[in-house]
């Protein structure tokens, strides 16, 4: 399943698209739910699927369950696979449509007209 996530994103599938697909095929999630896109963009974030841990990624900012996200952590290969779910190139290539979405919207965020454009 998540090796089809990851090369329906690459060959150009949003994470509302891969997630009606998984739901159709009724595929659940880890805790038993239906998918939803901000579980689909987890998984391509996620580089333990290219047998990678991170350490550090967040730290508690207050005195309450809420985790804040660490711009500086470590990212380290792993021993937990034989063999990586995802290889490297397909990660990256996932990494590199994301960030050029991010761009996107950043964007369109500066400039206002761009919602009629897009």
């Amino acid at each position: 399943m998540i090796k089809m996530i990851f090369e329906m994103y690459v060959d150009g599938k949003g994470c509302v698209q891969i997630r009606d697909k998984l739901n159709q095929l009724n595929l659940k999630t880890k805790k038993g739910k239906s998918f939803n896109p901000i579980a689909i963009k987890n998984i391509l974030d996620n580089p333990v699927y290219k047998r990678y841990i991170r350490y550090g990624r967040t730290s508690n900012y207050d005195n309450k369950e809420k985790r804040k996200k660490e711009e500086n952590f470590i990212l380290v290969k792993g021993i937990h696979f034989e063999s990586a779910i995802i290889d490297e190139d397909t990660f990256e290539k996932a990494q590199i449509i994301t960030e050029q979405i991010a761009d996107k919207l950043l964007e369109c965020h500066l400039i206002p007209i761009c919602f009629l454009v897009y």
